[in-house]
């Protein structure tokens, strides 16, 4: 049977090949359509991501259906899974507590204050 490496049938979001293609075999001597279930798999989605490394950029609001381009994340992945933080432009402050002065320019922890 052929193996699935260069099995370029993995088509659709987030689907991508599998991670011992060469290893990992088709049904028949070659490889057809049909064998998407054994040569693809889901992309790596964004949880635990660590790349978001830049100021002020954090990760995604939802990074459990946030998909990186392969098995795995890495530094090319930050599109991605990566969002610049919210400002605190907008927030509202609990009593006693007053807001900050430039709110458009402090940022917030995460994807949302």
């Amino acid at each position: 049977a052929a193996t699935c490496d260069g099995y370029d049938g993995c088509t659709g979001a987030h689907v991508v090949l599998v991670a011992s293609p060469t290893t990992t075999y088709c049904a028949g001597l070659t490889c057809a359509a049909t064998d998407a279930s054994r040569c693809c798999t889901t992309a790596a989605t964004c949880v635990g991501y660590t790349g978001c490394t830049d100021p002020n950029v954090v990760l995604v609001a939802a990074p459990s259906t946030t998909y990186c381009a392969g098995l795995t994340c890495g530094p090319s992945d930050s599109s991605s899974c990566c969002v610049l933080a919210a400002t605190c432009d907008g927030y509202t402050c609990t009593f006693p507590k007053l807001p900050v002065a430039s709110q458009s320019s402090v940022y917030c922890a995460g994807p949302s204050c």
